[in-house]
């Protein structure tokens, strides 16, 4: 049993200290490798191992590095923002070595030491550890899962096409009003007509032409895009022929 001083007593509660309790972020100079999960947890409830001076982790760091006893000396860590979704410590490590912090390994958080981003390995279990350089260093650990990214990205996209909607929706209906009363912006284009004769004048489409007066015929374009020349409509009871009935 771990041994306990006791601090208090409340209406007969009494509260105990556990003096070898580990801290919540501590720097050690290395660590173990243990890939047998059963084993690691045996080792950590009942191994000999100094868990101060040591982690457990079930594959090797990225770098190959793993530490070494070191000389002795202790490590300070100190924190400096302690949310929820964001940690970031200071460290003062004698030596090359790591920083243990004892809160949950979970997808989604990410870790930078001095700016610069670094892999999390889950130490102890259950734990998060990085590999710090000697000397002082900023370590934060920031939580940034792939699910708020992917969100992010989708709502991105959907306000640009929401605003490229809105820019467009305007000009269309304005070109579909304007298709409707037989008018692209083309110039109008006047008919010939003999002097003291009112003139004929349309507008024309794509395709054959509306006509902005009866009696003409629709005006067609050529393949060229010039126009064609745009005859009159027989009336019933003109033009024809005299002597016929």
């Amino acid at each position: 049993d771990p041994p306990l001083v006791p601090i208090t007593e409340v209406e007969n509660v009494r509260v105990y200290e556990n003096t070898t309790a580990l801290p919540r972020a501590r720097w050690v100079p290395l660590v173990n490798v243990e890939p047998d999960a059963p084993r690691l947890l045996w080792r950590l409830a009942w191994g000999r191992d100094d868990l101060a001076r040591a982690a457990f982790v079930e594959t090797s760091p990225p770098s190959g590095f793993t530490g070494a006893p070191g000389d002795g000396r202790q490590g300070s860590v100190i924190f400096v923002q302690n949310d929820p979704e964001r940690v970031v410590l200071r460290v003062d490590a004698p030596q090359r070595g790591f920083l243990v912090l004892a809160d949950q390994w979970f997808p989604g958080w990410q870790a930078t030491v001095g700016g610069t981003p670094v892999p999390i390995l889950r130490a102890d279990y259950v734990f998060r550890l990085v590999e710090v350089p000697a000397g002082r260093s900023t370590v934060e650990f920031r939580y940034v899962p792939d699910a708020l990214l992917l969100g992010a990205l989708i709502s991105a996209v959907t306000a640009g096409a929401i605003v490229l909607a809105l820019v467009r929706l305007p000009r269309r209906k304005q070109l579909k009003d304007g298709a409707e009363d037989g008018y692209t912006g083309s110039p109008r284009v006047p008919s010939r007509s003999t002097p003291g004769k009112p003139q004929r004048e349309f507008r024309h489409v794509h395709g054959p032409a509306r006509l902005r007066r009866p009696g003409i015929r629709p005006l067609q374009l050529s393949r060229d895009g010039r126009l064609a020349r745009s005859e009159p409509i027989p009336s019933p009871g003109r033009d024809r022929p005299r002597g016929r009935p």
